[in-house]
Order: structure tokens, then sequence, then C-alpha cells
């Protein structure tokens, strides 16, 4: 939570405050223990309901918020490249979006490398003072010069273009069809049916 959205938070809870001038409603159970005070079930209105429920999400973030504002330095678990250099970065590739806006056009595409889609954030309870980051569920990015829009892999068909023969191939519905686990899923949704 930023400055902003606490102080709204704030602000919206002291305007509900007035739900709870009222007469809180509440039964009275003789069987319910021996003390006076276990006798005595409160009810809340819709009202007060949804104000006790702000104040419980303000909380709720602060406790996030507090622990950040503490945190004296930050460590990087795992990998700490944004972009990873697992393909051959900046390599031509032909590329095949899997939007039905694309209409099946097979575009020229330059890879940008494997990229972080994911990033995690913990405050661990044995080390209140670390921040810890954590990159994860890398995919290749490809930024097609025609569209002025980056692709990421999981979403398109894209192979590397090695030769002036791979820049005329365009990617079919055969080249999809051929791929292992295309075929699978279709064996698969055959059986099933």
């Amino acid at each position: 939570m930023d400055n902003k959205e606490i102080k709204e938070s704030i602000d919206k809870i002291k305007s509900n405050m007035h739900y709870f001038d009222s007469i809180i409603s509440y039964d009275y159970d003789k069987e319910a223990g021996d003390a006076y005070e276990d006798r005595i079930k409160y009810y809340l209105n819709k009202q007060q309901k949804d104000a006790v429920k702000e104040v419980l999400n303000l909380l709720q973030g602060l406790s996030w918020q507090l622990a950040l504002n503490n945190t004296k330095k930050v460590v990087v678990d795992g990998d700490p490249d944004t972009i990873r250099k697992h393909y051959k970065n900046g390599a031509p590739v032909k590329i095949r979006p899997c939007g039905e806006e694309y209409k099946d056009k097979t575009y020229f595409g330059i890879l940008i490398g494997d990229v972080a889609l994911s990033i995690s954030e913990s405050i661990q309870k044995d080390d209140p003072n670390t921040l810890h980051i954590k990159r994860s569920m890398y995919n290749p990015a490809i930024f097609i010069p025609e569209l002025k829009e980056i692709v990421y892999g999981c979403g398109s068909w894209w192979g590397e273009i090695e030769s002036e023969e791979d820049l005329k191939e365009v990617i079919t519905e055969d080249t999809i069809n051929n791929i292992w686990y295309v075929k699978m899923l279709t064996a698969l949704n055959k059986e099933v049916r």
C-alpha cells in the first residue's frame, strides 16, 4: 500500500464510524457460560460489518507495508537476471502469434531473450530486515518490428532463422501439427472422444 491508498482507506473508515453510534444488537444466553460476558452474543448490521471489514483490510495491507518499510537490504534469490541468455539473444526468428487478431500470419521477429514474467517478494520471519526477490516463469520474448509489439514464446509458434531458406519458410498448420506434443494432445483428444 502506498501513502495515498493508506490515506484513502483511513478516510473511508473514519466516514463509516457513525454506523457504530447506533446500538449493536445482542442476545443473552443463560446456558452459555458462568461469566456475564460469555452469555452475550453481539450482532452487527450490514453497515457495521462492512466497516469492520475495511479496518481488517487496512490492517492486512499495513502488516505487509510496515514489514516492507523496516527492511534494510534486498536479496535476489535464484537467477539474478531479468533477461537470461538462454537463447541467442538478438537472433532473427520467424514467429506466428496464436491470437486470432494475427490471422495465422507469420512475422519476422527479433529474439530479445528469456524474460522473467513474474517476480515474487517475501520477508522471512527469521530475517525481517531483508526483502527477498525471486524472478520466475521465464519465457522467450520476441519483438515483432512490423507490429511494434513483443510476443512471448508461450503465446506463439516460433523458430530461429538459420538460413535464407528458413526466411522463406512460413509456419503452417502442418508445421504445428507435426510438433511432438501437438501430436500427443491430438491423439489423447481422439481417445477421450
